[in-house]
């Protein structure tokens, strides 16, 4: 494929983000149509498949992307999130560990395991002590200024029954501006949880 059919590809892959996710569908097809080997179609189809809920499709398509280019840490992790809301959480704890591995400055990869290892609904997948340590680092690569990062690392205190200080992360989170309001409601439900000295576990449902 031409670079300039690729930059056209890329330039019209915004459909994605402007809620046209079967119009951004039936583009990647096309794109994959001409070149089966483009694997940034594959990973924006899944990009599409995720936003429109269908997580199963999303996975299958990011895995293509990851095929063709094994090193990409975006893919990897986002192939992670999809499988986190179909129901399967230990792989995608596995995605977002290699995720980590490959780029040990992916601050959302950092996070989100962390999140996963203290949420999770499944006790064996949990693990307190490395989300501590996940969500720190997580904090640490964005100078503590990301509210999501906080709000893990006080998931990952209360999992490790420290709710002094999963109070202090969580209420810091919770006062950035930077935070969104519709996140709010559900924010405040860990806070009450955290003051109860109960930790947080997440549910997984397929959409």
């Amino acid at each position: 494929m031409s670079l300039q059919r690729r930059r056209n590809i890329h330039n019209r892959s915004c459909a994605v983000f402007s809620q046209q996710h079967d119009a951004a569908i039936a583009h990647f097809d096309e794109a994959i149509r001409l070149d089966p080997q483009f694997a940034r179609a594959y990973y924006g189809r899944g990009v599409a498949y995720f936003h429109k809920g269908l997580y199963e499709k999303a996975v299958a398509s990011y895995s293509e992307a990851i095929r063709r280019e094994p090193q990409n840490d975006g893919a990897i992790f986002d192939r992670g999130l999809a499988r986190w809301q179909n129901g399967e959480p230990k792989q995608a704890a596995n995605d977002f560990t290699q995720a980590i591995r490959l780029n040990p400055k992916n601050d959302s990869a950092h996070n989100v395991l962390a999140w996963a290892l203290s949420t999770a609904p499944q006790a064996d997948l949990r693990d307190g002590k490395r989300a501590v340590e996940l969500a720190t680092r997580a904090c640490e690569l964005t100078e503590w200024k990301n509210p999501f990062h906080l709000s893990t690392l006080a998931a990952a205190y209360a999992e490790v029954g420290d709710f002094q200080r999963a109070l202090h992360w969580h209420k810091k989170a919770m006062a950035s501006p930077d935070f969104p309001k519709d996140k709010l409601e559900r924010t405040r439900h860990r806070l009450v949880l955290y003051e109860q000295e109960k930790p947080y576990r997440e549910v997984i449902m397929k959409k």
